[in-house]
């Protein structure tokens, strides 16, 4: 589906960011959001209301909560991800297989590793059934 595609492409773009960090984390806040908005806009977003969003003063509390929340539980950068009280923003991936080592792609940056290595083992932990596909 599309929205998988577009939020692949994000991921992939969130994951560039980061690695490019020394690119934006000088810039004034006005280039930094233009940075932002054209690498969203490089998957697809919509310029005007990217920037809509990031003067809009609900989106910014709602942002402000999730940064204090984050905080509250140690997240100490992006991207964070949490499942289950489990961080797996750092964990990676080789194969098919979860890797203790340094080396292999971040699981989150590849949505089938992400689905069947995280998602769907945590489904399983939790009781829920997955069905799983046969070729």
């Amino acid at each position: 589906p599309r929205a998988l595609r577009l939020a692949h492409l994000v991921q992939h773009q969130v994951h560039l960011a980061d690695e490019n960090q020394s690119e934006w984390n000088q810039l004034s806040s006005s280039d930094r959001t233009d940075y932002f908005v054209n690498l969203a806009t490089s998957v697809g977003a919509n310029d005007t209301t990217l920037r809509t969003d990031f003067s809009n003063k609900a989106i910014k509390q709602k942002i402000d909560f999730d940064v204090a929340l984050g905080k509250k539980i140690g997240v100490s950068g992006t991207p964070a991800i949490y499942l289950n009280g489990k961080k797996l923003s750092d964990q990676r991936f080789s194969g098919s297989k979860l890797t203790s080592s340094s080396e292999g792609s971040y699981v989150w940056s590849d949505a089938t590793a992400f689905e069947n290595l995280i998602i769907k083992p945590a489904l399983k932990e939790a009781g829920i059934k997955v069905e799983e596909k046969t070729e």
